[in-house]
Order: structure tokens, then sequence, then C-alpha cells
């Protein structure tokens, strides 16, 4: 009951921080004409509490989520389902929520990479990965088993061997490294994914390890697009162990931005192995991107006006 009402007590927070938001932008035209002679660093303050309770409200409201999970008030299982196999170091899932959290990257979306990896997947089956002993809340994403450090090796060899797709988020960990062994000697590579949360010139550097681990031909990376997620490009492969890069591009006005990214990139594995696919929805502009993007506008705008008619004669 406690664990409810602290999810609750973070729910409220989050949209009050942002109806705050809301009224500054809302009483800044007043303050011209209560405060006639207001000094300059008024409207600063004003900016500086706009943004503050925008972003501070995101945070709460993330890991409100993130306790919904932990006391099962969101599913966290995959029940009857094929799975897909989420392998990666635990240091990266820091990076996968960061863009979530308070000081992340500003007025980004309340949904995480993992998360939106979750959804590109869908159609294929449940995303499941081992998850950090002793962490104090679960991560938003995959459905997560816990193994102590004697049996963590056997149950993913076994979830290697279950699933439809291994999904392999590429590091230098050691753990890593074994699991692309075992991923590439266990499975066809044509069922592997590598996501690659680096930039060309550091995918150029360690190509050629990368290629010698998996046994596969590791195309070219010459250009970024600028993507500002830590998950830059997807490599998928076909029957001859021939490797396809692309780079993913997200989509700025969406809920999930790299949901539709990740599924077009994956379509040719789907393809080759026959898994199902689904085509990306077309535009959601209904997001918290948007809201805090319509909300910063106004608050422009707002500053501009005031800013004219002070200097009206």
């Amino acid at each position: 009951m406690a664990n409810i009402l602290r999810v609750t007590l973070l729910y409220l927070t989050g949209y009050s921080l942002w109806f705050v938001a809301g009224l500054i932008v809302l009483s800044v035209p007043n303050i011209s004409k209560v405060y006639p002679n207001a000094p300059w660093y008024v409207m600063l303050l004003a900016a500086i509490g706009f943004l503050v309770c925008v972003e501070l409200g995101r945070a709460l409201l993330f890991n409100a989520k993130r306790l919904r999970l932990a006391i099962g008030l969101i599913e966290s299982t995959v029940p009857n389902q094929d799975i897909v196999l989420y392998l990666r170091a635990f240091t990266d899932d820091v990076r996968a929520r960061a863009t979530a959290e308070f000081g992340g990257m500003p007025f980004s979306s309340l949904v995480t990479e993992e998360e939106q990896i979750r959804k590109a997947v869908e159609p294929i089956g449940g995303l499941v990965a081992i998850g950090k002993p002793g962490e104090p809340l679960p991560e938003l994403g995959a459905a997560r088993e816990y193994v102590d450090n004697t049996h963590w090796k056997a149950r993913v060899q076994d979830l290697i061997d279950q699933s439809a797709l291994v999904l392999i988020r590429v590091g230098s960990s050691p753990g890593i490294a074994w699991e692309i062994n075992e991923a590439f000697s266990r499975k066809p590579s044509s069922s592997i994914v590598l996501l690659l949360s680096m930039t060309p010139d550091e995918y150029s550097k360690s190509k050629g390890a990368l290629s010698l681990a998996t046994s596969t031909t590791l195309p070219e990376w010459k250009e970024s697009n600028g993507n500002s997620w830590p998950l830059k490009a997807i490599v998928t492969f076909n029957k001859e162990a021939v490797g396809a890069l692309t780079p993913l591009c997200p989509q700025s006005n969406r809920w999930e931005p790299l949901t539709p990214a990740i599924r077009t990139a994956i379509r040719s594995v789907c393809e080759t192995n026959g898994l199902p696919w689904a085509t990306p929805h077309g535009q959601i502009w209904y997001s918290v991107r948007t809201f805090e993007y319509i909300l910063a506008f106004a608050f422009a705008l707002v500053l501009l006006a005031r800013s004219c008619g002070s200097n009206a004669p």
C-alpha cells in the first residue's frame, strides 16, 4: 500500500510541476503590467523556473513508471509468447534510460530507448533480458530475469537457444564479448541484430575485431546522420553472414521516436527468417516532447511580445 501511495504521489507531483510550468507561461504577460519596471532577471528567473518544472516533472513521472513496474502494477513477464533476447552490458542500461531522466536529453520523451526496442520487436515476440543483480528498481523495457553470478552464463545460453531473434548492444565489457561469441556460435547470423551506440569513427576502429569475433563481413559506415539518441545504427545479416548497416533516423515528433526506425531496420531479418513484421504507423503528434515544445514556443512568443511592447513609443 505504501508503494502505491508513493507512485500516486510521484504522478501527482510530476503533473503538478507541468501545471506550474503552464502557469508560468500564462503569467509572463502580466508581469509587465504589475511590475512595469521589473528588472531583466525577473524574466530570466521565470524561464529557469519553467525549464526546471518541465524537466523535473518529467523525471518524477519516469521514476513513477519504474516504481509501478517494481511493485507489479505494470506487466513484466512474457507469457506464452516467442522471445526476443536483448544482450547488453549493464552499464548500457544507464545510457539507454538517460534521455528520460532529469538532466538527460532536453525536452525528450518519457519513453526510454529500451521501451522503444521492445515496442519495435513486439510483432516477433516479447523482449527478455538478464537483470542487473541488486538494482533497486527494474529498468523499463525488457522483461528481466535475475540470475546469480554462478548460473548466468548457462541461463544466457538457454535463452539464446530459445529465442526467435537475438539483439546485441555492442560493447567492450568481458561479459558482452562472451555473449557475442555465444550468440554467433549457437544461432545463425541472420537471426542476430547488432545495436550500435557509437560513432562511425569508433565503429571503424572496432570493426575488424568485431568481424573476427562474429565470423561475419561487416559493412562500412562513413557518415553520421546527426542522431542525438545513444543508439545510432543497426547491423543485420543475410544467410551468407554479410552485414548491412542502417543508421537510425528518429522521428522527433513521435511519442516513440526510435520505434519506427528500428522496425524498418529489422525488416530484412524478419523476411529472411519468416518472422512477423509490422509496418510502422504514421505520424503521431500527441507526445510529451510536443507538449513541451508547445509550452516553450508559447513562452518565447510571450517574451517577444513583451520585448516589442517595451520598445514601443
